[in-house]
């Protein structure tokens, strides 16, 4: 048997929500059961009245029965049977209580109320009035056959008909109203339950999204209580900066960033609102980095000062990209100026130099005049082969697209390279290289000048023996070409000077044979990287689109 839902709160027996209540009817009636023979007891001790033995059963029969209801509490598993059967026996219980006490004269008839008020919590408002009104019918029948002697003991005294249906009313009144005050708190209490359950699980719906979109979030996240001290810190600042939540937890901002003429945020109640951003440097234990950084005020839920929150974002590529777009602007400006000068420059130093030529002919030189000649003419040649290669930098030709073997330029290079005297002497040159062919679409000739470029400054960085490696890396759109030597590297100021035109740290050298390769590799649509380490040496990447022939 069960009671179907009829009003709001109503539901069918969930066993999860009635094991607690069908544990705390038995705590209850032992409790009642309790102090109902304690009163017995002290009223037999201090005023010498006899108690009905009946009573001292029902209160046993009691205990015995509780015990048995916990050994089945912890057995079946449908609790709704047990209730029923808990709540129908002690009306029995109850009845029994209230005929050994005197029936319609017993002070024991309120017992009722604790079956109906279990009724009303574990089976709702119907089930209050169900068991109110067995417990009306059960004091009924009761009275009635003690009243017409079916039953004894009789009543004390005598009551007239009238009366005993008054008393009888009075009582289903009493058992009625309580069925309706316990049945309807009963279900506001199971409605307000179900509604802060409902709550409660947007709240956790609510909290599992916001720790979601924090875990999420690209950017790092750190949150300062109002003394100044780091509360959370989520996964992407974690992965940005190296460090975790442990390390930082409690510690100020300031010990972990440098930043710059701030000083936090004033008192609760101050105008300032404004957020403070900055861009700082922050040292990895892998790398450098560029963080942008921004910080605002934490509002709490009254829209008070509540701390601080700190977003920040790696912007190193960024910070790159820019000095990479200012080289370009500065390197475009520089050819433009200087392209019209190295024409000028040109045009009378070939007059120079063919005059010079003829003179050496027709005059007759010796001794110190004659090496004057030869040092001005040789001079000449040098002259004119800058001014030749600033011409090749300034204003390269438009690449003649091929389909090319790259591997094959990087081992003609090579061979090219180790007959070239004095500089390849001492150096070991090792390739790297797949053993079919690597086809790219560009410029065959200037892809041959790039790598001799590369391998040429490679070879003269060493100031003995050591090695250069060539490698071929071909991937899916790129292919890879790294040029790695063990020589003096580069120091970390000329770092970003390499690239200029006429820039040169070695003697004699021209500046211009890095910057040819930075233009051909530009106009091929491909990237140049550079790392170095003063005295380890250099590693110069190359990286080429791949292409398709036509």
């Amino acid at each position: 048997m069960a009671f179907e839902s009829g009003a709001p709160g109503e539901a069918g027996f969930d066993d999860r929500e009635l094991r607690p209540k069908v544990k705390w009817l038995m705590i209850l009636r032992v409790t009642v059961v309790t102090l109902l023979l304690g009163s017995l007891a002290a009223l037999q001790f201090y005023q010498s009245r006899s108690v009905p033995r009946s009573i001292y059963f029902i209160i046993i029969a009691t205990y015995l029965l509780t015990i048995s209801y916990s050994i089945l509490f912890n057995r079946m598993k449908r609790l709704a049977p047990l209730a029923y059967a808990q709540i129908l026996i002690d009306l029995g219980l109850e009845t029994g209580i209230v005929f050994a006490t005197g029936g319609m004269d017993s002070a024991f008839s309120f017992t009722y109320f604790f079956s109906i008020i279990a009724a009303g919590i574990m089976l709702y408002r119907r089930g209050a009035f169900l068991i109110a009104s067995l417990a009306g019918i059960a004091y009924g029948a009761l009275v009635d056959l003690q009243y017409y002697g079916v039953l004894a003991p009789a009543p004390g005294r005598i009551y007239a008909h009238g009366e005993l249906l008054y008393n009888i009313f009075l009582d289903f009144i009493a058992f009625y109203t309580v069925a309706f005050l316990a049945g309807t708190l009963s279900v506001r209490l199971k409605a307000a339950r179900e509604e802060l359950a409902e709550k409660a699980f947007d709240l956790r719906e609510l909290q599992a999204l916001n720790e979601n979109i924090v875990r999420s979030m690209a950017d790092g996240m750190a949150t300062m209580a109002p003394n100044g001290r780091i509360g959370a810190f989520n996964k992407a600042a974690e992965e940005i900066t190296g460090l975790k939540f442990e390390d930082v937890r409690g510690r100020a901002l300031e010990e972990i960033f440098s930043l710059p003429e701030f000083h936090g945020f004033p008192e609760p109640g101050s105008s300032q609102t404004a957020p403070y951003r900055c861009e700082i440097p922050f040292s990895r234990k892998d790398r450098a980095l560029t963080l942008g950084l921004t910080i605002s005020p934490l509002k709490d839920e009254k829209g008070g000062y509540g701390g601080l929150l700190c977003i920040f974002q790696d912007i190193t590529p960024i910070k790159e990209m820019e000095a990479e777009i200012q080289k370009k602007d500065r390197l475009a400006a520089i050819g433009e100026l200087s392209a019209g000068m190295a024409h000028e420059i040109r045009n009378p130093l070939a007059s120079l130099s063919g005059s010079l030529q003829i003179l050496k002919e027709e005059l007759s030189l010796s001794g110190d005049n004659l090496n004057l000649m030869n040092i001005a003419l040789n001079e000449m040649e040098r002259l004119d082969r800058i001014v030749t290669e600033f011409l090749v930098y300034a204003g390269p030709k438009i690449p003649a697209m091929e389909e090319c073997d790259m591997a094959q330029i990087i081992r003609d290079t090579a061979n090219l390279v180790k007959g070239g005297g004095k500089y390849a002497e001492d150096a070991d040159l090792r390739l790297e290289l797949p053993d079919a062919p690597v086809r790219i679409l560009a410029d065959q000739g200037q892809m041959r000048q790039v790598l001799l470029n590369l391998a040429i400054n490679a070879v003269q960085s060493l100031s003995g023996p050591g090695t250069v490696a060539i490698k071929l890396v071909p991937d899916k759109d790129y292919i890879g070409i790294i040029v790695e030597d063990s020589g003096c590297g580069i120091p970390r100021e000329d770092m970003d000077k390499i690239f200029y035109p006429f820039y040169s740290t070695k003697e004699g050298g021209s500046g211009l044979g890095l910057s040819i390769v930075y233009r051909i590799v530009e106009d091929h649509g491909g990237r140049i990287r550079v790392e170095s380490r003063p005295g380890k040496g250099s590693r110069f990447t190359v990286k080429i689109p791949v292409g398709r022939a036509a």
